[in-house]
């Protein structure tokens, strides 16, 4: 546009312009240069600025959350670690902090995670002690992965593991990222406490945990059953379904006998058949007698985690009473399955 004035400007001086009508023109230039250098400096300024006036339109990590919406992506810590079933590294988004489930773990910990690739959140578990125990947690869930929906569905799904020994992370022997799982039966519980309800709320729970041991032990043994190791998918508020976790030092039975050199329980739901003796096979009966500690539990509404239980103390109701006192027989032989327990339930 400018120098085409300028084209114009020569052919009316060679037309013999005069004077005043030469300087209006110079004049008239002179300003359109002005507004066409403002004009500029207005478009770098948009420019510059265009992030901002757009945020409201489009996410920004500042504003962007994670899948489920709990945490800002600035709240989260990158990492990146080997996968030991995927051909990529894997590459995550977490919490500085851990999912605390009742009792903080001393073999292992839990936090959230995002997953970006997948644009989803899971757990991820890291295990800082024992990677034997990690190992076999591993294993369980791998063997789980293999089974119909309909058959797993009550136990914890597995996404991901790494390798020994991930790099840069020394206090950490092994990652593993499973399913983002809600509150466990001891919080449910806890939340939905009422002196008048009470009965029906324990009959609920111990019904819900038991669909899902019955499903574990079609194929293993927990050895570490308690109320923690119970929880509710995530976002759900009702005992609908229960998930079990925790199988640091369960075991795969597929109806055989299984000697096992170390395992992980916690007093008092170890049986008293294995407290302080070197048995090495394990039976289903275990994890029964743990099911009626965990029963005794809630009958006694115990909040604290270190108890000691005395038969002589359970409830005034003679149905959940004597269904806990039959779990923890001292005689392994005596106890009910846990189809048995289920038939009587219902």
């Amino acid at each position: 546009m400018f120098f085409g004035r300028l084209f114009l400007l020569k052919k009316d001086l060679d037309q013999g312009w005069r004077f005043p009508e030469f300087h209006t023109i110079l004049n008239f230039l002179a300003l359109e240069m002005q507004l066409l250098y403002l004009l500029n400096i207005l478009i770098f300024l948009l420019i510059l600025n265009l992030p901002e006036l757009f945020s409201g339109c489009t996410p920004s990590k500042k504003n962007k959350t994670c899948k489920c919406g709990q945490y800002r992506l600035t709240e989260l810590i990158n990492l990146s670690f080997p996968s030991q079933n995927q051909s990529q590294p894997l590459i995550l988004e977490i919490t500085s902090s851990e999912i605390v489930h009742g009792r903080r773990g001393t073999i292992s910990s839990v936090c959230h995670a995002y997953w970006p690739q997948q644009n989803n959140c899971y757990a991820l578990k890291k295990y800082n002690r024992s990677l034997q125990l990690a190992n076999n947690e591993i294993e369980v869930l791998e063997y789980f992965n293999t089974l119909n929906d309909n058959e797993r569905n009550h136990i914890i799904k597995i996404q991901g593991s790494s390798i020994d020994n991930p790099p840069n992370n020394n206090n950490v022997l092994k990652y593993i990222v499973m399913d983002l799982a809600g509150m466990n039966l001891e919080e449910y519980y806890n939340n939905n406490f009422n002196e008048n309800d009470r009965e029906l709320l324990i009959i609920n729970i111990i019904k819900c945990a038991a669909k899902a041991l019955e499903q574990f032990h079609k194929h293993g043994i927990h050895l570490d059953i308690k109320a923690t190791n119970f929880v509710l998918p995530y976002g759900k508020q009702s005992l609908e379904l229960c998930i079990l976790i925790d199988f640091s030092g369960s075991v795969i039975t597929k109806g055989r006998k299984i000697e096992v050199d170390e395992f992980v329980g916690t007093l008092p739901y170890i049986p008293p058949e294995y407290y302080n003796k070197q048995i090495k096979n394990f039976h289903p009966s275990f994890d029964i007698y743990s099911f009626g500690v965990m029963m005794y539990k809630f009958l006694k509404n115990i909040r604290e985690d270190r108890f000691e239980v005395n038969l002589e103390l359970v409830t005034t109701n003679e149905y959940l009473d004597q269904l806990a006192k039959d779990c923890m027989n001292e005689n392994p032989r005596l106890r009910p399955s846990i189809s048995q327990i289920l038939e009587i339930l219902n």
